[in-house]
């Protein structure tokens, strides 16, 4: 909860549960961390990197199933 200057008492819009939602300012400050960069060309390359964060989820998914059947594939030989 946070309060406000007349002590009104409001959820905070940063976060969820203690963690911070991911949202375009928030990755870029933490993009700007590892590779400085402007906001502007942040900005114009943000479609791609939310592709790119897509795929690398869908992609870690389908290792750990690939890892699951291999694992299993070895217990009933």
């Amino acid at each position: 909860m946070v309060v406000d200057k007349k002590h009104n008492r409001c959820k905070c819009q940063c976060c969820k549960v203690g963690r911070i939602v991911w949202i375009q300012e928030t990755r870029f400050a933490y993009f700007a961390q590892v590779l400085p960069v402007t906001y502007s060309r942040f900005k114009r390359y943000n479609m791609v990197l939310s592709l790119l964060v897509v795929w690398l989820i869908e992609n870690r998914a389908v290792m750990a199933m690939e890892d699951q059947v291999e694992r299993e594939g070895c217990v009933f030989i």
